[in-house]
């Protein structure tokens, strides 16, 4: 029931919004679909705009026009860490979506044939600690243990002040960030990527996401297919035995699309010069179709019952109102 409840929501959201954002472009295709399912990609938003900009548009994931802090972290400072290391950085979460196994398993060979390789962890725990530890992390830590490097040349730390990480990312040699092949993955932007642009630092990445296509078409490190450790060491062992200099030129062709006064220009387009969506009119009409309509009644008193029992009369009072002033604003 709840997951109908969300649907319906989002449904209601898209026959409302006047102005919609997402991440990337693979991301605006799914939107473009739920717009088009709620009646919202029609004549008149259509000769308004007929790329559709004005409403939805892409504001993703940025960095900043500064370079990250160069000053050192862990180089020569951490007790596995001698000042001529290699360092291998897994630069977030150990999420139960990604795949640090596959990078694990392929150590063992790599770090036979680079002894000079460090492998870092950043964050084995989430920074909400209400939130419980992911499995993957756990699973991580043990199979360091089991191939008898973890705290040698497999070293996991917790999360750093922003400063110490953008240290920790210009120190590093190589970003890495591993994954399945699923759903989440078609549709996501890794920040950590962004990160590792951001630093120029080579990448070792799976095919799927679009960020693996940003990588293969600029030249800015290795990716491998999934769950194959035979091939992450044989792209290691490749970009561990080339400079960090050596890919700078690349990153410079990659140019400046990604930062954050790029990014955010459509926002603040938006902020400075939007307004109503050409099929403002046709806004009544859409939700009195839909959501009030065909059943829908059961899944607000649905929700009404969850509010009550999960935030109280309080609680209930107060979405009620909300309800009331959106349909107040749009009518």
């Amino acid at each position: 029931m709840l997951n109908h409840q969300s649907v319906s929501f989002t449904n209601q959201l898209a026959r409302i919004g006047d102005f919609f954002i997402c991440g990337n472009e693979r991301q605006r295709d799914y939107w473009l679909g739920v717009l088009t399912s709620n009646g919202r990609i029609n004549p008149k938003n259509y000769l308004a705009d007929p790329q559709l900009r004005n409403l939805i548009d892409v504001v993703g994931i940025g960095y900043p026009d500064t370079p990250p802090d160069s000053t050192t972290y862990l180089r020569g400072n951490h007790p596995s860490i001698p000042e001529d290391a290699q360092i291998v950085l897994w630069g977030g979460g150990i999420w139960n979506w990604l795949d640090p196994l596959t990078l694990i398993d392929a150590w063992k060979e790599v770090i036979k044939q680079c002894p000079e390789a460090r492998l870092v962890f950043l964050g084995t725990r989430h920074p909400n600690p209400d939130i419980p530890n992911h499995k993957m992390a756990e699973d991580a830590q043990l199979l360091a243990e089991e191939i008898g490097e973890r705290d040698k040349s497999i070293i996991f730390i917790e999360w750093l002040s922003y400063t110490d990480r953008e240290s920790l990312l210009s120190e590093a040699d190589i970003g890495v960030s591993l994954h399945p092949i699923h759903i989440e993955t078609r549709y996501s932007i890794r920040t950590r990527i962004l990160d590792y642009i951001w630093a120029r630092l080579p990448i070792l990445s799976t095919e799927g996401d679009i960020t693996s296509e940003w990588i293969r078409d600029f030249g800015l490190g290795q990716v491998v297919p999934p769950h194959d450790p035979k091939e992450v060491e044989k792209a290691l062992v490749k970009m561990l035995g080339q400079s960090k200099e050596a890919w700078l030129e690349n990153f410079s062709t990659f140019g400046d699309a990604y930062k954050w006064d790029h990014v955010a220009a459509p926002l603040r387009r938006y902020c400075l010069e939007g307004g109503y969506a050409a099929d403002r009119e046709n806004r009544e009409e859409l939700l009195s179709g839909g959501f009030e309509k065909n059943g829908s009644m059961q899944l607000n008193w649905a929700r009404a019952r969850f509010i009550l029992r999960t935030q109280g009369w309080g609680g209930l009072i107060h979405r009620t109102l909300r309800y009331l002033q959106r349909k107040i604003a749009i009518s």
